[in-house]
């Protein structure tokens, strides 16, 4: 049940590089670290590969879903559940992109509160950035895929803040190796895979891609520069940080910009999160556009005013996020509902998709 749409929305299949790293590094980055060494230590880097080949596996099987029908998951939703039972699953991922925008949106908004402006209200933080969202999505999809490329080429200087520390590290603390039990190992990968949360856009942005089946390889290349990425993080942060000590710090690599010492400027923390926020925009653009695509294509509502009324929501629920506890908790609730959604679902459509196709060469055969 291909999906059609106009070749003038459409976009070159190297574009998915950008469009997928951008959606998956984000505020996650920032703090990923602490979450890690809890289970497995400085042996987490190797946590970082083995979730990375995870990922390798679901977005694989995502092509494959994708490929078989040629629509979207809305598409696929209906094809194999009906209209009714379909339906209802388009309207829970839909609801699960709108949370992933308001983590993203509350999270950073909390970010420039403790680190930047302690006296500035939530409401003019994130009001700025929902507008700037609402700019964005109004652009339509191609207005998306420029703020997903530019968000790569402006953060890129972020990257370079990398050297700083590495006079100041102690190698040994990447010592003893490989001393953590397998479960350990596996509690810390399943914390590491909810770091690629994100990548599931791909089920609803498909058919905007010209030939898409070129497009794999760019979406595998993605995946593996965000791999590559969170393990050279990782690896400074635990020879900068002692490991009990990084279990404390909330935020490791902002800490860690701290250490960068410019001639010309102080505090450069203030750089770094000013830059970052180039970096979520995609995430909360390409979520938020997900969802109200998802109602768009569910009951033909106008998708700018969907995208009006949805970053309200959020906008709003933001406010009664008010501390560090119930942020935590919208995030636990996230992370359960998105490793539920790649490690869980995923592979049921797969497999489900496998059944009912070959359940229907059969029946055509006979």
């Amino acid at each position: 049940m291909s999906v059609k749409v106009s070749e003038t929305h459409q976009v070159s299949p190297f574009l998915l590089l950008f469009l997928l790293d951008s959606v998956q590094i984000g505020v996650g980055i920032l703090t990923y670290e602490r979450v890690l060494v809890k289970n497995a230590g400085n042996d987490a880097w190797i946590t970082i590969i083995l979730a990375g080949i995870v990922m390798h596996i679901i977005l694989w099987m995502m092509f494959r879903i994708l490929e078989r029908n040629g629509g979207d998951l809305f598409s696929i939703h209906k094809e194999l559940f009906g209209k009714w039972i379909g339906g209802f699953f388009s309207i829970i991922a839909s609801l699960y992109f709108l949370t992933m925008a308001l983590v993203v949106l509350r999270t950073y908004s909390e970010i420039v509160q403790v680190w930047m402006f302690p006296h500035m209200s939530y409401w003019a933080i994130a009001g700025i950035l929902a507008a700037v969202t609402y700019s964005f999505i109004s652009g339509g999809f191609r207005a998306l895929v420029g703020i997903s490329l530019l968000s790569i080429i402006y953060s890129s200087p972020l990257y370079f803040t990398l050297f700083f520390p590495l006079p100041y590290v102690h190698y040994d603390n990447l010592l003893p190796m490989l001393h953590h039990s397998p479960l350990a190992l596996v509690m810390s990968t399943q914390k590491m895979i909810l770091n690629y949360l994100g990548i599931e856009i791909l089920l609803i942005l498909y058919p905007f891609i010209k030939e898409p089946k070129e497009a794999k390889k760019w979406g595998h290349y993605a995946l593996f520069i965000t791999t590559g990425v969170y393990i050279v993080l990782f690896i400074i942060c635990v020879i900068y940080f002692p490991t009990k000590q990084m279990q404390n710090i909330l935020w490791p690599t902002i800490e860690m910009w701290k250490i960068v010492d410019l001639p010309f400027m102080e505090r450069f923390e203030y750089i770094g999160i000013t830059i970052w926020f180039f970096t979520v925009l995609p995430n909360i653009c390409l979520t938020l556009w997900g969802a109200s695509r998802g109602f768009k294509r569910l009951f033909r509502f106008n998708q700018k005013i969907t995208v009006i009324i949805m970053t309200f929501i959020i906008y709003v629920i933001g406010h009664f996020l008010s501390n560090r506890q119930l942020i935590d908790e919208l995030n636990t609730i996230l992370s359960t509902w998105g490793f539920f959604f790649l490690c869980g679902y995923i592979p049921f459509l797969y497999i489900f998709q496998s059944i009912v196709l070959k359940v229907k060469k059969n029946h055509v055969q006979a």
